[in-house]
């Protein structure tokens, strides 16, 4: 038997794979859910190899990606104009008209 051969016999099954990967995705998304859809792929990864030790990052990764278990953070407000004040408004000195003759003749 050629050293190939021996190789094939000894592969996972791709069901076996196929089950597997249903059961890391499916504990991933118990984590994610638990975290509130705020954790990345260090906190599922951590979570998965309490049961599935020998599953990798990058495996995680793509059942991560498949899924769409990203983390979502929320965005920093930008500070704005804040046009309704009490404050009086300056009158427009120069009506668009940015040539002087000399600094601060205008």
């Amino acid at each position: 038997m050629s050293r190939s051969g021996y190789y094939l016999w000894n592969r996972p099954s791709q069901s076996r794979i196929k089950a597997e990967n249903k059961q890391i995705q499916e504990i991933a998304q118990v984590s994610y859910y638990r975290n509130h859809r705020i954790c990345g792929l260090d906190k599922l990864l951590c979570d998965v190899r309490e049961k599935f030790p020998h599953c990798g990052r990058q495996r995680l990764y793509r059942i991560q990606k498949e899924n769409k278990l990203y983390s979502i953070r929320e965005r920093k407000i930008k500070a704005t104009t804040y046009s309704n004040h009490k404050l009086p408004v300056v009158r427009n000195l120069l009506n668009q008209n940015f040539k002087a003759e000399s600094p601060n003749s205008v």
